[in-house]
Formats: structure tokens, C-alpha cells, sequence
């Protein structure tokens, strides 16, 4: 640290115990100011320049949407936002400036925009900043070009819209080249870059939940399979709508329903409004409606199913031996040990005698237990999480076998339309009219909006972290409207439900 000697004013370094100067003793100096820790202590004050990624992972705080340090400032036409009629632009359409000031420091932000016919400054003062609880403040901004009515920052979602409109060219609206955001003596350049907001917002998310999670002809959800080798379980497709939720607060959600294409189309429609019934409620998390739903169209094969699942999933000793659909003694010796070992593991003891709904309500338990585990969270966790969640008005749709899907990764001759239930995920300004006929042509049909699979891995990943921050989150679905009329099969139904329907037989293919 230096010294100043109060005769001379000679500065000297502190390990010198004479002036260099005039040689009198160190008890007279005074301590110099340090200029060179004062700029220190000043550069601490930090600027970003951040771009809205729309992806938080599951343990984050609760921003709204995470956000990556931006190599390019996004740029939208201003008609597109201004067609969002009040909806915030998506976060990729955001740039964000984020600072932390030092106490009682200006947070005035100035930023130029680089035009080919001269710099504009435009100041957004701190009224205009949102402040983020950990001594750091925001300014959300949606960059636009091009002419279009002035957006207030209301209309944006809170965001200020901030015009970096060049000269056109050749009547074509354009945008400045780059911009200077400068905030705290801290200067941030980047390159203006556009953002197709047309074709971005209208791509709608979908998560496939695949014949492993229902039985043929089947209306209770399966938890997953029975080895470690499937990982498109049941609970894997619910985890992940929990996790894009989480990510991206606004997206509404919607369970459709589908079957194969065996069967008459009353039936089909009947059994795919079941099953999407069946996962909607286990998605937001309706315990008793869960298990009432269970009890009343269960088959044996799905009590045998979810007693192999609890042996293999949990450890205990559930396993029927089988799953054939026929009750016998080993059915019945495996949901004795269900219910006694729940019993001794949660308190609540289970009717005995035959399936009820207390023993539907026991396995949502047992799921919830392993949904937690596989979010790597807990179960109290989980009802924070449902409750993010925003529905669809109506929550399901019952498509039955209309729409088969063709995977882009799998070859077409290898493949058969299985899928069972879609989870969709649309943007707030994109839902389409549900009520359309016939159910399912506004989300399937020719003219409904691009879809984009979303695999279940995928999904679960996290991608603000390495190795999956490189890779895209989803690869495109071709859906293709298409209606066969197969034959029915001849065997008998035990569901009068789908005898009035109409239909010949509760097994629909595989």
C-alpha cells in the first residue's frame, strides 16, 4: 500500500521504513489514496447483454425464461410484434440488459444504433429496468424494423420496444447493422440479426406417449416399462411436459387421444377420449379423479402391468408372474404384498377383497414417488410444478384414429401409427379453435400449424448445459390426415360402453 511523507509529499511503497526523499521515519506519513484498487472496486460493476433462451433448467429461480449471453442482438419486423396483441414476443425475440450497479450508481443505459445515415442514441432510464432480487436490474427489450404502429411497453409483455430501423432499401424496411449498449462505463457491440417471428411462432411442440403406456385397447396409464432398456416410459413423456413447462411458463397444453385404425370410429373415439382423460388427470396431478377414472375401466392386465412395474420400479415383492389377463392366486398373492408393503410404507391401510379406488389412488403415489426421482426432485415438488401448468379450453381432445403420425427418423415401412396420446404445447397466441370438425383437424389438418416432435429424451435434457447446449431440442414430425376403414374384428366385447359404440371388440391391434 503506498505512503505519502508529510514533509516532502514523496510517495513510498510499504515496505520502505525511511523517505526515499528526505529519510525521516514512516510514524510520520499518511496512507496514500490507491487509485489503481479504486478502479478495481469500480470495474465491478457489470453489463450483459443477453438474449431471452426460453429455457430455465428445474432448479432454477423462477425468471420466466433463462437467458444466455448474446452473440447477436435479435431483430423482428415491427407488424409481427405488433400482431401479438398484447403477448409478449418470444424470448428468442428478446434482448436482454442486465447490470448490476454499484449502491447509488447511475443505471441509465444508452444505447446507438448504427445507421447507414448516422448514430441515434436512445436512453431508457431506471424506471424503465426490472429489478431481479439478487441486486441486479433487466431491461427487456424487443427490437423491431420497419414501419408499424408505436408499441407501448405494456403491449410487449412489459418489454420496450426499441426501433433500430436503418434507411430502406429499395422499398424494403431494413435494420441498422449493429448497436452499442453502454451502461456503467461498460460497453457491450453486437450485430443486429432477424428472427423469423412468423415462422417460429408457428411451430407447436408435441410429446408422443407410445404404446408402451397402454395396453391394446386400454384406457388406464401405464407408468413405463420393465427394464432399464425403454426409456419412452409413461412417466418419462409426463416428465417431460413438467420440464418444457417449466422452461416456458406460457405455453397452453393439450392431451389428445388417439387409437389405431381397427375399429369403427365411434369406438376408436370413445377409446382415445378415455385415455386422454386418463393422462390429463395424472398430469395435473387429480389424485381421486385419477384413481376414480382407473377403477372404472381398468382391466386385469392393467393391475398385472402396474404390479410388475412396482416390483421392478420400487423393489417390492409385486411381481404377478405374468401378464395374461386372467386373475389367479399369483395375482392376488402380488397385490396382497402391494398393499401391505404400502401400508407399512405410508400409513394408510388399503381395503381388502377386490380392486378398489383406494388401490388406483396407492399406485398415483408410487408414480408420483418415481416421477420425482426421475426429475430429480421431490414429491412435494411435483404440486409446484403441476400448478404451473396452463390447459387448454377444452384440456383433451378425443381424435381417434384420424391422424397416424409419421417419425421422421424411423423408416415408413418399419413403423405403424401407435402412438396413443399427444401432449401438445402451444404458444398463448396460437391455439387453434378445438371445437373444429372433425376432432383434431385444427391441430392434425392440412391447414393446422407446423408441429415439431419433441422426443422424450430431449426433453428431460437439460440444454443451457454442456454436452446438450449444441444440440437441438427437436426434430421435425411429418402428420399426415389420413382415414383408413380397416375391418372389424369379430371377437366379443366385455365393455358395454363399446358395445354401444358400435364396436366389435376392446382389442384394437398392437
Amino acid at each position: 500500500m503506498p505512503w505519502i511523507c508529510e514533509a516532502c509529499q514523496t510517495v513510498a511503497t510499504d515496505d520502505q521504513q525511511a523517505c526515499p526523499g528526505c529519510d525521516r521515519a514512516k510514524p510520520s506519513w499518511t496512507v496514500a489514496p490507491d487509485r489503481t484498487r479504486t478502479m478495481v472496486i469500480g470495474a465491478q460493476a457489470r453489463l450483459e447483454c443477453l438474449t431471452g433462451a426460453g429455457q430455465p433448467t428445474l432448479g432454477a429461480p423462477p425468471p420466466g425464461f433463462a437467458t444466455t449471453p448474446a452473440q447477436a442482438c435479435p431483430v423482428s419486423p415491427r407488424a409481427a410484434l405488433a400482431a401479438l396483441a398484447g403477448a409478449p414476443p418470444a424470448p428468442e425475440a428478446t434482448l436482454i440488459v442486465r447490470l448490476w450497479p454499484r449502491p447509488r450508481q447511475d443505471r441509465t443505459v444508452t444505447i446507438t444504433v448504427e445507421r447507414s445515415d448516422g448514430a441515434r442514441d436512445v436512453t431508457f432510464p431506471p424506471e424503465a429496468q426490472v429489478e431481479r432480487g439478487d441486486g441486479s436490474f433487466d431491461l427487456l427489450l424487443a427490437p423491431a424494423f420497419g414501419p408499424g404502429p408505436a408499441l407501448a411497453p405494456e403491449a410487449l409483455g412489459g418489454r420496450h420496444l426499441l426501433d433500430v430501423s436503418d434507411e430502406d432499401a429499395g422499398g424494403v424496411p431494413a435494420w441498422a447493422p449493429s448497436l452499442e449498449v453502454a451502461a456503467l462505463r461498460k460497453r457491450a457491440d453486437l450485430p443486429i440479426a432477424p428472427v423469423a417471428a412468423d415462422d417460429r411462432r408457428r411451430r407447436v411442440c408435441m410429446i408422443e406417449v407410445e404404446d408402451v403406456s397402454f395396453g391394446t385397447g386400454r384406457k388406464v396409464f401405464l407408468p413405463g416399462a420393465w427394464s432399464f432398456a425403454d426409456a419412452a416410459t409413461g412417466l418419462a413423456v409426463v416428465g417431460a411436459v413438467l420440464t418444457q413447462v417449466r422452461r416456458a411458463p406460457d405455453l397452453r397444453v393439450l392431451v389428445a387421444g388417439h387409437t389405431d385404425h381397427v375399429g369403427t370410429d365411434a369406438a376408436n373415439d370413445l377409446l382415445s377420449a378415455r385415455r386422454a382423460e386418463n393422462v390429463w388427470l395424472y398430469l395435473t396431478g387429480q389424485r381421486e379423479a385419477w384413481a376414480r377414472h382407473c377403477q372404472e375401466h381398468y382391466e386385469i392386465r392393467d393391475i398385472e402391468a402396474v404390479l410388475a412395474w412396482v416390483a421392478f420400479a420400487h423393489g417390492w415383492d409385486t411381481d404377478p408372474g405374468g401378464i395374461d389377463g386372467t386373475w389367479g392366486p399369483k395375482d392376488k398373492k402380488a397385490r396382497d404384498a402391494f398393499r401391505a408393503r404400502y401400508e407399512a410404507e405410508y400409513g394408510r391401510k388399503l381395503p381388502a377383497g377386490k380392486q378398489t379406488a383406494a388401490d388406483w389412488e396407492a399406485c398415483f403415489d408410487l408414480y408420483d414417488r418415481a416421477l420425482a426421482d426421475r426429475l430429480d426432485t421431490t414429491v412435494e415438488r411435483l404440486a409446484d410444478l403441476r400448478a404451473a401448468l396452463r390447459l387448454t379450453e377444452p384440456p383433451t381432445l378425443a381424435c381417434g384414429e384420424r391422424w397416424p403420425t409419421r417419425r421422421p427418423d424411423v423408416n415408413p415401412q418399419a413403423q405403424a401409427p401407435n402412438r396413443r396420446v399427444d401432449v401438445l404445447l402451444f404458444p398463448p397466441d396460437l391455439v387453434p379453435d378445438l371445437t373444429a370438425t372433425p376432432p383434431g383437424a385444427a391441430v392434425y389438418g392440412d391447414e393446422a400449424l407446423e408441429r415439431t416432435w419433441l422426443h422424450v429424451d430431449d426433453a428431460l435434457r437439460d440444454p443451457d448445459n454442456a454436452p446438450y447446449a449444441e444440440q437441438p431440442l427437436a426434430r421435425d414430425c411429418d402428420i399426415r390426415p389420413t382415414h383408413v376403414d380397416a375391418p372389424v374384428d369379430d371377437a366379443p366385447s366385455d365393455e358395454a360402453a363399446l358395445a354401444a359404440a358400435g364396436a366389435g371388440s376392446p382389442f384394437y391391434g398392437e
